[in-house]
């Protein structure tokens, strides 16, 4: 009888990055994915592609919503009671993760630890959270003894994604560059190599149908990518004269692609009442477009998770990062981006006058 791990995901990466991860297991392991944290009224492709794919190393498919209204704490308990009766059904002996400070993650882990005192936990690379520390916000002494008695005396949160003590290894892209938490769970690398092989390829293929993106990707000579919300509101001036700069210097006729993050509400920028842009749905994981993108396509942003796998994944990409004066965060990532070939220029003036 085959043992059986378990995987958490909230995002399109991690659902990626998980087949990645169960495309090596499913062989030994019986395979059950959980998508947690999925917004209520949004279509998730990828759960719908991968349900109906004969070639998916899953044997059972988890689904939970979130939801954002003033019953979030009633709605999370009653995922926990639906999650113990599901965990109790299947013995595990690993558990991955590309977030652990996820609470359904959380609440899982400690449960299944306790069925297994000898359960190994895998943290999964979730993009750029994994080369740069990031705190999040903290929590007071008040509000943790709030929800260990809401919630139960198993809740506890880290403030940083991957740096967990109980994580056992991490199975990340670049295992050199990882933040210092990661170091010590002995990183192994992801076998990105999979990006090119023919059963993930008609995973990203299905799954680009799903989308029913019209335009043709492979005719994009440029592509800009946009961050997470957050950074774009954050640092609204640099990517509103961004979009000045590239509009001003565009005299060939090429339309610039424009791809949001996943999850991205409309088109803040305003990019689609300009003939010269040419919107990709914000939904689809840019990770999913690059295999199929044409040698000679450049890639155009600021400090991404995007930006780093599309040279990750396509080596030959022209992957451009303007500057961006005010994100700290590049001279932490900039050895990474040295690494990996992606060139810096203080302007998008600079880079097309090169």
């Amino acid at each position: 009888m085959k043992n059986s791990c378990i995987f958490f995901v909230s995002t399109p990466l991690h659902i990626l990055n998980s087949i990645i991860v169960a495309l090596n297991e499913y062989k030994t392991y019986n395979c059950v994915l959980v998508f947690i944290d999925q917004p209520k009224n949004r279509e998730n492709h990828y759960f719908n592609v991968i349900k109906k794919w004969n070639k998916s190393p899953f044997k059972k498919i988890l689904y939970y919503n979130s939801t954002g209204n003033l019953n979030k704490y009633q709605h999370r308990k009653n995922i926990f009671k639906n999650l113990k009766i599901e965990l109790s059904k299947i013995s595990f002996s690993k558990i991955y993760t590309c977030n652990d400070r996820r609470i359904e993650f959380i609440y899982s882990y400690k449960f299944l630890k306790k069925k297994n005192k000898n359960i190994r936990c895998f943290y999964i690379d979730d993009g750029i959270m994994s080369y740069i520390i990031h705190k999040y916000s903290w929590e007071s002494p008040l509000e943790i003894l709030i929800k260990k008695l809401y919630y139960g005396s198993w809740y506890n949160k880290t403030q940083i994604v991957g740096s967990s003590k109980f994580i056992t290894n991490s199975i990340v892209a670049f295992p050199k560059f990882v933040h210092r938490y990661l170091k010590k769970n002995n990183p192994i690398m992801l076998q990105i190599d999979f990006f090119k092989k023919d059963i993930f390829l008609s995973f990203l293929k299905k799954t680009l149908k799903s989308f029913n993106e019209k335009q043709n990707i492979k005719n994009l000579k440029y592509i800009l990518i946009l961050p997470h919300q957050i950074e774009l509101k954050k640092y609204w001036n640099f990517y509103s004269q961004l979009k000045k700069n590239l509009i001003d210097l565009n005299k060939s006729s090429y339309k610039i692609g424009i791809k949001y993050h996943p999850f991205q509400n409309g088109d803040p920028l305003n990019f689609k009442n300009d003939e010269k842009f040419s919107l990709i749905n914000p939904d689809i994981a840019f990770e999913c477009i690059v295999p199929f993108l044409d040698d000679d396509t450049t890639i155009i942003g600021d400090i991404s998770t995007a930006m780093i796998y599309s040279k990750l994944i396509k080596k030959n990409l022209n992957v451009v990062l303007i500057k961006n004066k005010n994100d700290i965060r590049l001279n932490k990532l900039r050895p990474l981006l040295n690494e990996i070939g992606i060139f810096e220029f203080d302007s998008i003036e600079n880079y097309l006058n090169r």
